[in-house]
């Protein structure tokens, strides 16, 4: 039996093979630019405040903290006992790179979290808040290290 030759890779094959994730990304980051470009820093806590339901406010309570330290340590478990040992300590060195650049960037852009924003604008009455989550209030808001860990989990 003769060998398989390995396909040449091109840019045009990917492109072409990809090109519907390709337009729907395009799509997504115009739509998420004309948004952001029609509004302005808190409407969309407005908008979701007012669509409040007792199910979301109970997925969110639980659900900001899916991808924190206890997934963390399932996935570098996983990892250590189903795979291989070496991706184990590579996830932990991913998740610990994560941490530190979540961290720097945090403070380099020092961006107020929205309790914080609220407050100073004097209209934090208005929200309505959960009461079991412990809100933050300091200058941490940007990058959000949520969606850092779920990148770097789902990397």
């Amino acid at each position: 039996m003769l060998p398989q030759a390995t396909p040449k890779i091109t840019f045009r094959g990917v492109l072409k093979d990809n090109s519907a994730f390709i337009i729907l990304f395009c799509l997504w980051l115009i739509v998420g630019a004309v948004l952001l470009a029609i509004s302005t820093q808190g409407d969309w806590i407005y908008f979701f405040n007012e669509r409040r339901t007792p199910f979301w406010d109970l997925f969110f309570r639980y659900g900001t903290q899916f991808v924190e330290e206890y997934i963390f340590a399932g996935v570098f478990l996983f990892f250590i006992f189903f795979v291989k040992f070496r991706a184990g300590f590579a996830f932990l060195l991913m998740a610990l790179a994560s941490m530190i650049v979540t961290g720097a960037a945090k403070q380099f852009f020092r961006h107020p979290r929205p309790l914080r924003y609220f407050t100073e604008l004097g209209t934090i009455d208005e929200l309505s808040l959960i009461e079991e989550i412990h809100t933050h209030s300091g200058l941490s808001s940007f990058p959000s290290g949520h969606t850092l860990a779920a990148f770097a989990i789902y990397g």
